[in-house]
């Protein structure tokens, strides 16, 4: 059995001698091998140098380089790493790059080097194809694609993976663009012709493309190379055109598509191209979709643009083309004659719902910018244009329908919305005939016309509303131009507070050659139905209706009619304003029967109203004219209010009435024209009624800013008052509570001024200073004790916060004093802190306290007093004593012989010429003293002087009476006359020149002493009395006669009884009186003692008694 060592050493064997002999066979084949490389390798050397020569020859200019070339004898050339290159300034660049070139026929070795060799096609494999425009415009493949000289056949070329580059002149990388998969053929076709001996050779060649710009660009070409003929026509599918593809384009190609700056989207593309010798034409259809256009001339973003582009040779067409911008949709339809940038062109644009915002007002020439920002224009509209170029002009037709527009004007910025209407343009010029809007809810026709011109354009609008328009803030607002300071026209609107409607007949606004730096402005206005309230009279108006005319600055008012309740109310006048301020006015309202109402209280400045709430007045008004004026801007606004109001006019209703608040006493039947102006209202007249008493004045009244007032008022001669408990009533408590004591009434004319005033805080009375005269006409004090007041009272005074105080004279004719007429009253009186002042103490009073009243000048009293006349005495050193010395006539009595004149002795008396004197009682009567007015006791002198003593009694009642004589009386008096049981005072009485003894009770009392009366010879006598409420006490009583005198005491009362005590004595004159006289001195030595009783009319004298021891008391104390 073998062992198992030794089928391993016979396979080991075998496999020895197999591997031997393949090393053998692989050793020769490598040597033959290295045989053919050897010697092939020479001829590829050969057959490269060979195709980079004969491909050098061919295109002259550029570099050839050829990396390898192979030969497959029989079959094909292997061409490796071919490239055309081509020197610019930026230095070699490549045309063409080819990886692999493989020439396929029946190629041998003998006949490249015979130059026979035949290709029948070729295939290139990485073809790399760089085309550029040059700087003498055109393309770095141009002179590749020369035909071949003479007629050498070109075989069929098929591309079967290869690129495009697309460069640029500057050779950047960054703006190349680069297209791949690119796949083509070449095909040279002999086409037989009628000649068979004649053949033109057809070249046709089909491409394909793509890019990251496009799907699939196709191309197929028909020609002849030879010839530079050729049809090509391709597609482009899906190009996504954008900026960024335009910026890589070339700028020879760019300038041609510049109209598409701003474009993008998505265009699907077919073309045609034809070049033969003489001409080249092209034509495209482009098809528009997702189009979308940021143009700096289109004032939108456009987007979902589709449309058709026709493209020829000379002519670009848009057809179909849609676009939105917001709501907005467009349309266009355009042909360009040419593909630069001064190409002629003609379009029509349509728009709809088209948006007039910011966007499109910067979109548009200035000149159209400024009047659309000075017309303030919003809304939407549609708009269709035609638009003509010529290649240096534009030629637009433009019409823009607003659908839904607004306009508020700088010039005149009242908001008009709902606009409607065309806009056309053309030829610089806007017109637009027929417009409609609304503005305040009122339907608005107009027009507009817009005229291209330097600086500025043109304007010529009209407007006018089929209904009124409400009178609102926003219509206020619009008087004055945007952007400018508040025009005059405005503020004095504003002035007005107007309400209401105004109907806008006709509004033009022109801007003009003449004047291009302004826009001029021309209204018709109808109001109606409006009301205003002016801030310097705020008196409402309403139901005004009227017209209005607005020349640029000039503001025309005309028949104007207005009502406020029942007053009917007029106004015209003109106003000129500038652009701010109100230059000059001169409005005129009148109004006819307006009632005193609250409202026209209100309407009143403060100052005036206080005045009216003194006044307090009813009724109604006849005519007030209002005049609002300003002649120019330097003056002031003026404001004239005009009353007029006349008792006699034929009306209706009430008239006016005054119900003065601190002097209640109310006018009737107001007859007045008054002026009001600010600041002061001036009364040219007023005149009233109350029952018979009738008052006129006329002055003026000033109003001051702090609402206070004050004036001075004439009182003319018609005013006469007749007084009464009614107007006792109404005067101030200071002369209310004396008058009312004493009871006078009658008519009182006054004339004068007074100066009144408002009421300040602790003076309530309006009448400050007075400068009156009152005329008294047959006038009372009270029931039966003075009647038949007649003549002058001149009194000037003043009101202060503590006291009344006035000085005056009296200057009475006639009146009557419990039936004694009184006549010639004249004298001084004052007033002062409720107390009254006659005579030298009124006198006194006012040298103490000058007046220097502010209406001093305005008058002087009727009997003007000297200030500085000194108090006389008896003496009668006076024009007193002148005056009375010429009616003595009394004589003394002679015990022996007749009577004689002789002068009467006057006593002295306490006389002053500041004195009242009054011619009564058949004498002179003097009064002074002091009358408290709020009933306390008063002090007064009165003085009788020289009365006659026949006349006196006559005047006392006593019809029957033969005494007479001169009768002095000097009389103090304290009290009230009020209450004449409590007056009291003290005086004397002295008796001239008076025949008592033919009394018929001195008569009685002479027989009662046996003598004879023409013996007693009573002439004269001195009494001196006191007064004890209704009684005189009698202190002294001295009867001097020739032969007795007596004397006595008692008393007598106003019941005119008698309780007299008389004494007899030896009288003082004569020779009896001489010669007793001595032994008389005693004054106890009396002869006989008398009483008298009974009454002044009865008196009764009772027997005389002797006195006891009187001769003996004589005879022993005479010396």
């Amino acid at each position: 059995m073998p062992s198992e060592a030794e089928p391993l050493k016979k396979a080991d064997l075998t496999r020895s001698k197999s591997g031997g002999r393949l090393s053998w066979i692989l050793l020769l084949c490598a040597s033959v091998l290295m045989a053919y490389y050897v010697v092939f390798d020479r001829v590829d050397h050969t057959l490269t140098s060979e195709i980079q020569n004969r491909l050098r020859k061919q295109f002259p200019g550029h570099f050839v380089r050829v990396d390898r070339a192979r030969l497959v004898p029989g079959q094909s050339i292997l061409i490796d790493g071919l490239s055309i290159c081509k020197s610019t300034e930026q230095g070699m660049r490549d045309v063409i790059k080819v990886a692999r070139v493989q020439c396929n026929g029946p190629i041998d070795l003998v006949g490249i080097v015979q130059g026979q060799a035949i290709i029948d096609s070729v295939v290139i494999d990485g073809l790399e194809l760089s085309i550029w425009p040059k700087t003498d415009g055109s393309w770095s493949l141009s002179e590749l694609l020369r035909g071949p000289s003479g007629s050498i056949k070109i075989p069929t070329v098929q591309v079967r993976s290869g690129f495009l580059r697309i460069g640029h002149p500057t050779g950047e990388q960054r703006r190349e663009i680069i297209c791949h998969d690119l796949q083509g053929s070449f095909i040279e076709q002999a086409i037989a012709t009628e000649d068979p001996l004649v053949h033109h050779l057809r070249h046709e060649m089909r491409a394909t493309l793509s890019s990251s710009y496009f799907s699939l660009l196709e191309l197929h070409a028909v020609g002849n190379l030879a010839a530079s003929q050729w049809d090509v026509q391709g597609t482009i599918s899906k190009l996504d055109y954008s900026s960024q593809l335009s910026d890589q384009l070339p700028g020879v190609i760019r300038e041609r598509i510049e109209k598409l700056e701003g474009f993008s989207g998505r265009l699907d593309t077919k073309f045609r191209w034809v070049k033969d010798r003489e001409q080249t034409d092209f034509n495209g259809h482009v098809q528009i979709q997702q189009g979308r256009l940021l143009h700096p001339e289109v004032p939108y973003p456009l987007d979902q643009i589709s449309g058709d582009l026709y493209i020829t040779r000379n002519l670009l067409q848009l057809r179909n083309t849609v676009g939105r911008s917001g709501r907005a949709s467009v349309s266009l339809e355009c042909d360009i004659f040419g593909l630069g940038g001064q190409a002629p062109l003609s379009a029509k644009v349509g728009v709809r719902n088209l948006a007039l915002d910011e966007q499109l007002y910067n979109a548009l020439p200035q000149g159209i910018q400024e009047h659309w920002k000075r017309l303030g224009v919003q809304g939407t509209v549609d708009a269709s244009a035609s638009v003509a170029y010529n290649g240096q002009d534009w030629d637009p037709h433009v019409v823009v329908r607003a659908v839904n527009g607004s306009v508020h004007a700088d010039f005149f910025p009242y908001p008009i919305q709902r606009l409607t209407g065309d806009f056309e343009y053309r030829k610089g010029v806007i017109h637009a005939p027929d417009l409609v809007a609304y503005a305040g809810n009122q339907k608005l026709h107009g027009s507009l016309t817009l005229w291209k011109s330097q600086p500025r354009w043109l304007m010529d609008m009209s407007v006018a509303a089929d209904g009124p328009i409400a009178i609102d803030e926003p219509l206020l607002q619009a008087l004055t131009p945007r952007g400018q300071p508040q025009s005059g026209f405005q503020r004095f609107a504003n002035s007005l507070h107007p309400t209401g409607t105004v109907l806008v007949k006709k509004a033009r606004f022109v801007r003009s050659a003449d004047r291009p730096e302004i826009v001029s402005r021309s209204l018709e206005l109808t109001f109606s139905e409006c009301s205003i309230r002016y801030d310097g009279f705020r008196y409402p108006i309403t139901e005004i209706n009227g017209q209005a005319t607005l020349d640029h600055d000039r503001l025309v008012l005309k028949d104007f009619v207005g009502r406020n309740d029942g007053a009917r109310i007029q106004g015209s006048g003109v106003a000129n304003c500038s652009s701010t301020s109100l230059e000059s006015v001169d409005l005129v309202f009148q109004a006819f029967g307006v009632s005193l109402d609250e409202e026209l209280k209100q309407a009143l400045p403060t100052s005036a109203r206080n005045l009216w709430v003194q006044l307090q007045p009813s009724g109604s008004i006849d005519r007030v004219e209002v005049k609002i004026q300003r002649p120019n801007l330097r003056s002031p606004m003026d404001l004239k209010v005009a009353i007029q109001e006349s008792r006699n006019s034929d009306r209706s209703i009430t008239g006016m009435s005054l119900h003065p608040l601190s002097f209640p006493y109310a006018m009737h039947e107001i007859d007045c024209v008054v002026d009001f102006r600010p600041g002061r209202i001036d009364i040219r007249s007023l005149s009233g009624i109350h029952d018979a008493s009738r008052v006129e004045t006329n002055g003026q009244i000033r109003l001051h800013s702090d609402g206070s007032w004050d004036g001075m008022l004439n009182w003319l001669p018609t005013s006469r008052l007749v007084v009464d408990q009614v107007l006792i009533g109404c005067l101030p408590q200071v002369l209310r509570e004396p008058m009312t004591r004493w009871g006078f009434r009658g008519p009182v004319s006054i004339t004068g001024s007074t100066y009144v005033a408002s009421p300040e805080e602790g003076h309530a009375s309006l009448l400050r200073d007075w400068n009156l005269r009152a005329d008294l006409e047959d006038a009372s004090i009270g029931i039966d004790h003075v009647k038949g007041l007649r003549g002058t009272i001149q009194i000037s005074g003043e009101n202060s916060n503590h006291s009344t105080t006035a000085y005056g004279s009296l200057a009475l004719d006639a009146l009557s004093v419990r039936g004694v007429a009184v006549t010639g009253v004249e004298g001084p009186f004052a007033l002062s802190h409720n107390v009254l002042y006659l005579g030298r103490d009124a006198n006194d009073w006012n040298t103490k306290n000058p007046s220097g009243r502010r209406i001093a000048s305005s008058g002087t009293p009727a009997n003007p007093m000297n200030s500085q006349a000194p108090v006389v005495s008896a003496s009668f050193q006076s024009n007193v004593r002148n005056s009375l010395v010429e009616r003595r006539d009394q004589g003394a009595v002679s015990w022996f012989g007749p009577k004689v004149v002789q002068p009467i002795e006057f006593p002295n008396m306490d006389i002053s010429d500041n004195d009242m004197r009054a011619r009564t009682l058949s004498g002179t009567l003097f009064l002074s003293g002091i009358e408290p007015l709020n009933g306390d006791r008063a002090h007064l002198r009165v003085r009788l002087v020289d009365a006659d003593v026949h006349g006196m009694l006559v005047d006392l009642g006593e019809t029957v009476t033969t005494a007479n004589g001169r009768l002095f009386i000097e009389c103090d008096v304290d009290g009230s006359m009020d209450n004449l049981n409590a007056v009291s005072g003290a005086g004397r009485a002295w008796l001239r020149g008076a025949n008592l003894y033919e009394l018929p009770a001195m008569i009685r009392l002479l027989n009662l002493l046996a003598v004879r009366p023409d013996q007693g010879a009573f002439d004269s006598a001195d009494i001196e009395f006191g007064i004890d409420g209704d009684r005189i006490p009698i202190k002294s009583l001295q009867l001097d006669g020739d032969l007795i005198s007596m004397q006595g005491r008692g008393s007598v009362n106003f019941r005119r009884e008698l309780d007299l005590e008389l004494v007899a004595n030896v009288g003082r004159r004569g020779i009896v009186g001489a010669l007793v006289r001595p032994f008389t001195q005693n004054p106890n030595a009396n002869w006989m003692r008398i009483e008298v009783g009974g009454t002044t009319s009865n008196p009764q004298i009772r027997p005389p008694m002797p006195l006891r021891d009187s001769l003996d008391q004589v005879l022993l104390e005479t010396p």
